[in-house]
């Protein structure tokens, strides 16, 4: 078995028969990983990377295009409603299908008022190559209905979205970046990561949300007291004007 961290190369075999056979945990593949004769495969160069708590493991590369993979949580735009579906923009290749009853606690006659242009946190329900992309806004686990306001998934109001690196969005999703906690010493926030590279950030203030949203875009390859000096910076230029 390759070993988490180390580098890849298209056909390498990452994990053997047995020991998928072997795993008390369900396996799940992320991105550059594909099944082959029973084996797990790389396709495309990058480091290994798995979930600490889960037995997720993906290539974290630096390809500028999102490729969809099952599970993934992913920040899009809706471009088009008709019928029960709508067509979102999630920066992959085409657009993604949503149904409109595809949120925790949706019926005919109870679902959200959704309009061209607005933001959604979404999960990718499947991904293949031949077909489009579907997304829904139902979670897996820790389900409440979408009118509470409190579901994983749905749309997002207020805020800003920044635009980062895919390499990037994974790490803050994986909570390895050192940026996300000097942050959170100083300035009250919310995020909501997508992995294809889209950030949702909202403040109780201008001022905060733009501290947020800048540290975030410029924080990719600082270490933590790298991120740490940056915030306070930025705190100090914006307070001094």
């Amino acid at each position: 078995m390759a070993e988490a961290g180390s580098f890849v190369f298209p056909g390498d075999c990452v994990l053997q028969p047995e020991e998928i056979q072997q795993s008390s945990d369900k396996i799940r593949l992320g991105n550059g990983l594909l099944p082959h004769d029973g084996a797990v495969v790389a396709t495309k160069a990058g480091v290994l990377a798995k979930h600490a708590n889960t037995s997720k493991w993906w290539v974290r590369g630096y390809q500028k295009r999102y490729v969809a993979v099952e599970d993934d949580q992913v920040l899009g735009v809706i471009v088009e409603k008709g019928g029960e579906t709508l067509k979102v923009d999630i920066g992959a290749g085409s657009h993604a299908v949503l149904g409109t009853l595809a949120f925790d606690g949706a019926t005919k006659r109870n679902r959200p008022n959704l309009k061209v242009g607005e933001l959604l946190y979404a999960r990718v329900l499947r991904a293949n190559k031949d077909i489009e992309v579907e997304l829904t806004c139902e979670s897996v686990v820790g389900k409440k209905d979408w009118v509470t306001g409190e579901s994983t998934y749905g749309p997002l109001t207020g805020g800003n979205v920044c635009k980062v690196s895919l390499s990037l969005a994974q790490r803050l999703l994986d909570n390895d970046a050192p940026v996300l906690e000097a942050l959170g010493n100083v300035v009250p926030f919310e995020l909501a990561i997508g992995v294809n590279g889209r950030v949702w950030v909202n403040a109780e203030t201008p001022r905060n949300m733009i501290v947020v949203a800048n540290a975030i875009a410029n924080s990719e390859f600082m270490t933590g007291p790298e991120a740490q000096k940056m915030v306070r910076d930025m705190l100090n230029s914006l307070d001094t004007k």
